[in-house]
């Protein structure tokens, strides 16, 4: 009783009072400078734990150091817990698709909006074929490196084998080109017997006088 009280809270700035500038905090029983009155300027949300986090919620367990708190029982990752707790760059994934929201942060989403699992090209985009490439957009065409063939994991689509003919060897063994070259020996064949029966089938109108005789 009767000792300085300079935020006029009830509790004497060196006695019970945690913050003896903030009339609305006067306790902080896990000593880690928010105040335990949840009401009050910056309240803790975890006051029995000591934690750091002050994005999503004061107080809390913020293990990586980003200001975004740990997820918990009570806090979950819909609430705005951190979706990469161990990785200070990265804390919110807004399509789920396991790559940050923030581009420079490490393997930052390039589609932050869209569900994508690419990884080679760019990151967190559509890869129809999952072959790690993204499947080409408007703003990220084959130029740029997008997938040629989005729709073949193997690379066989003839865009790709026209772009990157040398590829195609290390890609399928050099499975390919026998293939291409038993095609065409069968198509060769295969014509070659049409023109046959063609030829065939062929009426000889040519006549002579003595055939009227």
């Amino acid at each position: 009783f009767g000792c300085i009280d300079t935020d006029g809270d009830g509790h004497s700035d060196g006695g019970t009072d945690a913050f003896p500038n903030d009339k609305s905090q006067h306790m902080d029983v896990d000593g880690d400078g928010f105040g335990d009155n949840a009401n009050g300027s910056n309240g803790d949300a975890c006051p029995n734990l000591h934690g750091s986090s002050m994005h999503d919620r004061r107080g809390c367990y913020d293990s990586d150091g980003d200001g975004y708190s740990n997820p918990d029982d009570d806090w979950g990752l819909i609430e705005g817990a951190d979706f990469f707790p161990a990785d200070e760059t990265q804390w919110g994934d807004y399509d789920g698709d396991g790559f940050g929201d923030n581009s420079s942060g490490n393997k930052g989403d390039t589609c932050p909006i869209v569900h994508g699992l690419s990884m080679d090209d760019r990151f967190g985009c559509p890869d129809t074929d999952a072959d790690g490439l993204s499947d080409p957009d408007s703003n990220w065409t084959t130029d740029d490196g997008a997938d040629l063939c989005p729709d073949d994991a193997g690379d066989a689509c003839l865009a790709y084998i026209m772009k990157h003919p040398g590829d195609v060897v290390n890609k399928h063994g050099g499975f390919i080109f026998p293939t291409i070259i038993v095609v065409l020996v069968i198509f060769r064949t295969w014509r070659q017997r049409q023109l046959e029966i063609s030829s065939d089938e062929a009426v000889d109108f040519t006549t002579s006088d003595n055939d009227y005789v």
